[in-house]
């Protein structure tokens, strides 16, 4: 079983589970995000089973509703193919640290494509 797969699996166990303090994967990808019709890239910082930090180019207000796409390109974590995830959530924190900004998401729904 490849990398993603076992992350994959592991968040699914999570979420059903009911996971209040989830465990928090470190792991870099580009991702876009669509909020308010505006579109904004960044790189993911980590994931858990209900949620993501994303370090975007431009601020996203609190309370935002999100589209994201997170790129996983050929060879990353542990895969010869390239694959993407696609979701919906919301930005429930956003801050600034070191001149970089941060958005923690809650993640509603994901798909792999």
């Amino acid at each position: 079983m490849s990398d993603l797969t076992n992350i994959g699996l592991e968040l699914q166990r999570e979420l059903s589970n009911g996971a209040r303090s989830a465990i928090r994967y470190p792991v870099r990808l580009p991702v876009r995000i669509i909020s308010d019709g505006q579109e904004s890239t960044g790189e993911s910082e980590n994931f858990s089973s209900s949620g993501a930090l994303f370090r975007m180019s431009t601020p996203l207000p609190a309370g935002s509703a999100i589209q994201f796409l997170l790129e996983i390109p050929a060879g990353s974590l542990g895969s010869d193919q390239t694959a993407a995830i696609h979701g919906e959530g919301q930005v429930i924190r956003s801050y600034q640290e070191n001149g970089q900004n941060y958005a923690a998401i809650v993640i509603h729904e994901y798909q792999f494509q």
